[in-house]
């Protein structure tokens, strides 16, 4: 037998493609390092209890199986309310160990996709260097401030990105393979999503993109059937929204929006009710001002920039309260530049893997792209959770990007590294390391308990305090969802009526209480949203003060000066107590009243 040459050995040899392609065990050995690692972080690093956002609200719903704020998030709700079967701990730290998951199992599924980019930008590599660059950016991705910060907490966006991370992986997969499996699973995975958030509409245009190059391969009558079964499964996606009428007809204790007539189930799931409130308007109700509107873009564009710095390197926003009532945070100017740099670097590594895998690329741009759009046209300050996604895209291909480059002066120079090519990819592990450095005390939650310590000075424990059958008028997310998983999953202070006062202009949220309390309030509801302080002063004061005020001891956490100034025309705000908390580490130290509402004495009343 003829012995081997070298360079036939060398021809022989898989190739980096090959392993890309060609590696189930590699691959899986990569999804499992990187899903473990992110994980036990996320298990580091999770919230003990009560925090503040909308987890309170759908740790509610999902214990009573009810109905959150739009869209209502039916594939979540389910998924979660049988998460919470299991013997764990209470429903809101389960709600925080599904983030933990869904995010590592996000952050393995990144690892994996990165793994195909790397193939395809570094030939010449050796699978150990692939798969130590793939784990590299997959613990990067994990550890993004945004994407560390949504994983620790009840929040939907985690089990979103799994999704996205799902979606676009078939998609990798499609664009090697034309398979109608590959395609039909990103049918399946866009479905999900649907029934999950409604960011997964930007996937609608990359799966027409997916059937035309199909229907180009499959030839008309195969094309046909494979379109039949892709319009089955996003049938089945959508059948999920059939959730939300069939448990408002229940009537849970979370019943938003109570979904039982047509017109009320299509306002909640398109979010009409936010839309008209938030979409191109600076306040809500306000009408529309071109001018204002663009100011108001450019502080968006401003604070944007700023954030990417922030995800990963040390950088400082600064609060820069402008245009109504809303907040923005600027960026320092090195922060801004710095932010500018990313962006720069992003540019040329999306360039340098579009040459490479186009239809992936492009498909990750497109949804990148659509999300940003969204958060330009839909003014919500907390609306920051729409770009996890793009932020991903933007550093990953600014990693790319570095990555590229030193490969290039490594080959270039004289001084070349000696060993295999690729060798010296355990450098790369430094970028996830620093990452977690910054971020990990910005983003551990594990001794904050600033949520539990407001929510029990809202509504105390003790009766002398707050009496028996007193009413607690909350104003705000915070301080109203606080109450609803106390009363409803703790079954802490039921004796108590809590009313959200800024409900008091949606009749549907008659539905979240006995016909009895209302009854005994005499509760009125507005007829429209109050376009002014003045305007939801008064539906206030007619709606629930009027008739209450001298009957029952009424308490408030209401922050607004300007509502409280109005409505201290007719009644007497005696304060309670004060208490000094800290939300979120950007917005620093605010300070919450409780104010007991009570008749205007008769010698006020004649001054």
């Amino acid at each position: 037998m003829r012995e081997k040459k070298p360079e036939d050995a060398r021809a022989k040899a898989p190739t980096a493609g090959h392993h890309a392609q060609s590696s189930p065990h590699g691959l899986r050995g990569l999804f499992a390092t990187v899903f473990a690692i992110s994980f036990l972080s996320y298990l580091r690093t999770l919230a003990p209890g009560l925090v503040f956002g909308d987890g309170p609200e759908l740790a509610t719903a999902a214990y009573v199986l009810g109905v959150p704020h739009p869209t209502g998030y039916p594939l979540y709700m389910l998924l979660l309310h049988l998460w919470m079967l299991l013997p764990v701990a209470e429903p809101i730290v389960c709600g925080h160990l599904f983030s933990a998951l869904c995010a590592a199992l996000a952050s393995g599924l990144a690892a994996v996709i990165v793994y195909d980019f790397f193939a395809a930008l570094f030939p010449t590599w050796q699978r150990k260097s692939l798969l130590i660059g793939a784990a590299s950016a997959g613990l990067m991705t994990a550890w993004l401030k945004l994407f560390w910060e949504n994983a620790v907490v009840t929040e939907v966006y985690a089990l979103h990105i799994l999704l996205v991370f799902a979606f676009l992986r078939a998609v990798q997969r499609f664009e090697i393979t034309r398979s109608p499996k590959h395609f039909l699973l990103a049918v399946l995975f866009l479905a999900l999503g649907l029934a999950h958030h409604r960011l997964s509409v930007a996937q609608i245009l990359p799966i027409g993109i997916l059937g035309v190059l199909g229907w180009r391969q499959w030839g008309h009558r195969k094309t046909v059937r494979i379109a039949l079964a892709a319009i089955t499964l996003v049938l089945f996606g959508l059948a999920f929204y059939l959730y939300i009428p069939l448990r408002a007809a229940a009537h849970p204790p979370i019943n938003w929006g109570n979904c039982t007539t047509w017109e009320n189930f299509r306002r909640h799931v398109l979010g009409s009710e936010y839309l008209a409130q938030r979409f191109l308007r600076i306040s809500p109700g306000a009408p529309i001002d071109l001018l204002l509107w663009l100011r108001h873009e450019k502080l968006i564009l401003w604070q944007l920039v700023g954030d990417i710095m922030v995800q990963a390197f040390p950088g400082r926003l600064v609060e820069y309260l402008i245009l109504s009532t809303r907040q923005y945070f600027t960026p320092t100017t090195l922060t801004f530049l710095a932010g500018l740099a990313i962006i720069t670097f992003s540019v040329v590594g999306f360039w340098r893997v579009a040459w490479r895998k186009p239809l992936t690329t492009i498909v990750a741009g497109l949804i990148a792209a659509q999300n940003f759009v969204i958060v330009l046209l839909y003014n919500i300050p907390d609306i920051s959770d729409y770009t996890l996604f793009l932020y991903w895209l933007l550093y990953l291909c600014a990693f790319l990007a570095v990555v590229s480059a030193v490969v290039w002066l490594v080959e270039k120079s004289a001084l070349r590294v000696r060993g295999a090519a690729g060798s010296y990819a355990y450098l790369l592990c430094l970028a996830p390391l620093l990452v977690f450095v910054n971020n990990f005390s910005l983003s551990d939650q594990s001794s904050n308990n600033e949520a539990e310590r407001l929510s029990y000075f809202v509504l105390p424990m003790k009766t002398d305090e707050m009496p028996e059958g007193s009413l607690l008028l909350t104003y705000g997310d915070y301080d109203t969802f606080f109450s609803w998983y106390r009363q409803i999953v703790r079954r802490e202070r039921t004796d108590v009526v809590v009313f959200g006062a800024n409900f008091i202009s949606s009749p549907w949220y008659a539905t979240m209480f006995p016909p009895e309390t209302l009854e005994r309030l005499e509760v009125k509801f507005h007829s429209r949203v109050a376009r002014s302080p003045e305007e939801f002063a008064e539906a206030l004061r007619v709606g629930v003060l009027e008739k209450n005020v001298g009957r029952y001891r009424i308490f408030t956490s209401m922050p607004d000066p300007y509502v409280m100034e109005i409505l201290s025309r007719h009644y007497e705000f005696k304060k309670v107590a004060s208490l000094f908390y800290r939300p979120r580490d950007v917005l620093g130290l605010q300070v919450l009243h409780l104010w007991e509402i009570c008749p205007k004495s008769k010698t006020e009343g004649k001054s």
